[in-house]
């Protein structure tokens, strides 16, 4: 859990170590916005926030396609040579201003092999020993209890390129493995996407342009666009006050006094994401409604740090206009993703 001062003056200045944060979790799977409802809403006909342009940036710009909706994406069937293959290399992670985000979707990190691409060219994987033994790539043991390896690769390198001793013979071995070798070597689905930021590779679709290899069926997706009122009220309380601070005092009692306070705050978003979609939910008594006191706005789908971003400033937005008191941004990953682990993310072979 991590608190950031949203309302901080150098937060928008681009050295921010606050965006960092951010920037550091390379794949989202979900992003949610909860703004306390207006007095009265939904029974006074008040109507939600207008949230179609929040996955825009601070300059305008759409990090979600031309129409400023959610972002789009595709689902690609994709092999682990097909993820080395020279050309789709050559456009999307060597290319000046490229960034490829690419993630295996349907392997267990605990027991699959998996693999994901992220924007500054570092191919992650986490093998089993014997695809470990037969890529001939080095890593690190699992800390998780398994046998898995984890593993980085610069694909961005200079030097990952033909005729490189390491390349080559890291192509060659991908080509050659088969299923018993590793679960790479089948055509498996990845989420990927691209985040370019010196070329307009939109699709014309609102998905961002991607070349594949050869031989790779893919299809486009968008993700999906949730809001309505939900009820969850803190005791005697419609909505808990946001926390008034993200940065605890020096002395220990007000230190703690203000961590409850703020883990209390995220508790209850907890029960506000786990709710009840709809208006309201009927009380004890026979044809009493409790109506929702609480907007809640989620999207799911295949999410980059920038679209994490926009959203955030999104809500910066609406509560420096004065149109809510606060807002809340939570924003989930994916659970078996490789690249989270970031003692291996700078480095790699290569």
């Amino acid at each position: 859990m991590v608190g950031l001062r949203a309302k901080a003056s150098a937060f928008e200045h681009p050295k921010a170590p606050h965006l960092d944060v951010l920037r550091a979790r390379h794949f989202t799977a979900a992003m949610q916005v909860v703004f306390p409802a207006a007095s009265g809403a939904p029974e006074t006909g008040a109507a939600l926030t207008d949230v179609s342009g929040a996955l825009r940036d601070a300059s305008g710009a759409s990090t979600s396609g031309t129409d400023g909706g959610a972002r789009g994406f595709y689902v690609a069937h994709m092999t682990l040579a097909d993820l080395l293959d020279e050309g789709f290399l050559a456009t999307h992670v060597k290319a000046d201003g490229a960034r490829l985000h690419a993630l295996s979707a349907d392997g267990r990190i605990d027991r699959d092999d998996v693999a994901a691409v992220t924007p500054n060219g570092q191919m992650h994987l986490s093998i089993s020993p014997r695809a470990y033994r037969r890529l001939g790539v080095s890593g690190l043991k699992s800390d998780d209890g398994t046998l898995k390896r984890r593993c980085a690769v610069n694909l961005a390198k200079k030097t990952f390129a033909p005729g490189g001793a390491f390349r080559d013979r890291l192509v060659d071995a991908a080509r050659g493995l088969r299923a018993t070798d590793c679960a790479l070597a089948a055509k498996r689905p990845y989420l990927v996407t691209t985040s370019h930021k010196t070329l307009n590779t939109s699709s014309g679709s609102g998905v961002p342009g991607v070349v594949f290899p050869e031989g790779c069926e893919f299809f486009k997706r968008r993700a999906s666009l949730a809001s309505t009122f939900v009820r969850v009220a803190r005791g005697e309380l419609e909505t808990p006050p946001a926390p008034a601070s993200y940065v605890f005092g020096r002395e220990p009692r007000d230190a703690e006094a203000e961590q409850e306070t703020l883990s209390e705050f995220h508790e209850w978003l907890g029960e506000v994401s786990c709710a009840e979609t709809g208006l309201g939910v009927r009380g004890e008594g026979a044809g009493t409604e409790i109506r929702g006191n609480v907007e809640r706005h989620r999207w799911e789908g295949f999410f980059v740090p920038d679209d994490v971003i926009a959203a955030l400033f999104f809500c910066r937005r609406v509560v420096a206009g004065g149109a809510k008191p606060w807002a809340a941004l939570t924003a989930w990953g994916f659970p078996d993703d490789p690249s989270r682990d970031t003692a291996v993310d700078a480095g790699g072979d290569g």
